[in-house]
């Protein structure tokens, strides 16, 4: 596959030369396509775009805050959030000559947002001539410097490694060292991945926050080579499409935020979190050590009504996590619940609590071999399931011992 520069060098851009431009003429320039104005610095000029959205404006079923609690957010993301204002919080996006990343990929539009008194500004800053790198790289490092911490979507695996080779081959310093930053793909994971297939940004925005973007939009996988063929030809007109792109990408990030950021903040009576979400965030509790909020959420799922196709796994560690609350009664409602969606283990854990905690060794032996008769009726041939059998075989013998001495 052809590098970048392999790439230009058809195009006949020599980058190892100083303050060298295509000087193919352009009858559809970016500044006649695209609303903006020109910044022109001695190591390269670039063409920016900005718009500010106001309070009143609406992505989807959702808006921009004026104030947003997000302690809970950052605390989960191990960010440490005080005193930190959603000021101090940059969202940020970039559109790039490949999709796989490496030294020959370079960023040829960067997109930043961030919130203002007046609403949440985007900032565009876009290469007309790829020999302006390191004009662009130094309005980064400046731009980025003021802000504590980043927001990205998939930004840990692509746009910050990208950023950084970038510096670092444009002589730059990088305003990224030790700097904040929050990946709001990792969190969406752990959100929405028992009702989404896919958390692609795009899944978000349409499954999520209900967004639909307008005809400007082109797909993702275009976007390296539009910028190619503008390169070539030098009509921007195809570009509008990529800056909208880019431009809804950096919205997207800051609603999202917004929205983890409530749920997390108060899950129970947020009036759109879905019922799967509640049981997403009670795992995310958990695995964080906020264990009585979590056991709280489990709780609630119960009431509210638990889909019937649940993995019996996730209700199984609901117990787990209400047992070492030493809340057994309602870790017996999450066993008895996976029990019926197939799981043996559950039936292992709802026969000790008969047995140890009631003394009903009566009922601790029906459980048991409720227990064995599902791992009977199992084809799969797990390590998990052996052990279950050889556990299961050990207390049916001590239950047969104790029933008959008493």
């Amino acid at each position: 596959m052809e590098s970048l520069f392999e790439k230009l060098k058809a195009l006949g851009v020599n980058l190892g030369q100083e303050n060298l431009h295509i000087k193919t003429s352009s009858k559809f320039p970016i500044d006649n396509v695209i609303k903006g104005e020109w910044l022109h610095h001695q190591f390269g000029d670039l063409y920016e775009v900005n718009n500010l959205y106001d309070y009143k404006y609406q992505h989807g079923k959702f808006g921009i805050r004026r104030e947003v609690i997000f302690t809970k957010l950052f605390d989960i993301s191990r960010i440490e959030s005080k005193p930190l204002s959603l000021k101090d919080i940059l969202f940020i996006d970039t559109e790039t000559t490949g999709l796989s990343g490496g030294t020959g990929t370079m960023a040829f539009l960067v997109g930043l947002g961030y919130f203002t008194e007046n609403g949440f500004t985007t900032e565009q800053y876009f290469l007309d001539d790829p020999s302006d790198e390191m004009g662009l790289m130094i309005k980064l490092n400046s731009v980025l410097s003021k802000f504590e911490v980043l927001v990205t979507y998939n930004g840990s695996s692509f746009d910050l490694p990208l950023l950084r080779t970038r510096f670092l081959i444009n002589r730059v310093e990088s305003p990224l060292h030790n700097k904040k930053h929050l990946d709001l793909l990792h969190l969406s994971r752990k959100l929405w991945k028992l009702r989404l297939p896919t958390l692609k940004l795009r899944d978000v925005e349409t499954e999520i926050l209900s967004f639909i973007r307008e005809e400007d939009e082109v797909p993702g996988w275009m976007v390296p080579q539009i910028y190619f063929d503008f390169i070539r030809n030098r009509d921007a007109r195809p570009l509008k499409g990529v800056f909208y792109h880019n431009c809804m990408d950096v919205l997207s990030l800051a609603v999202i935020f917004i929205h983890i950021a409530e749920l997390l903040a108060d899950p129970v009576t947020n009036e759109n979190i879905d019922r799967l979400d509640l049981l997403s965030i009670a795992r995310l509790f958990e695995n964080n050590g906020i264990l009585d909020e979590s056991a709280n959420l489990y709780k609630i799922s119960i009431e509210r009504g638990i889909p019937d196709d649940l993995p019996h796994k996730i209700l199984f560690r609901y117990g787990q996590i209400c047992k070492r609350l030493s809340q057994p009664e309602m870790a017996l409602e999450f066993w008895e619940l996976a029990y019926q969606n197939g799981d043996f283990s559950s039936a292992i854990q709802i026969s000790k609590y008969y047995e140890h905690n009631q003394k009903k060794y009566d009922e601790a032996m029906r459980w048991a071999l409720n227990g064995q008769e599902l791992i009977d009726k199992d084809p799969s041939t797990s390590q998990s399931k052996e052990l279950a059998h050889q556990e299961l075989q050990k207390r049916i013998k001590r239950l047969e011992l104790r029933l008959i001495n008493n």
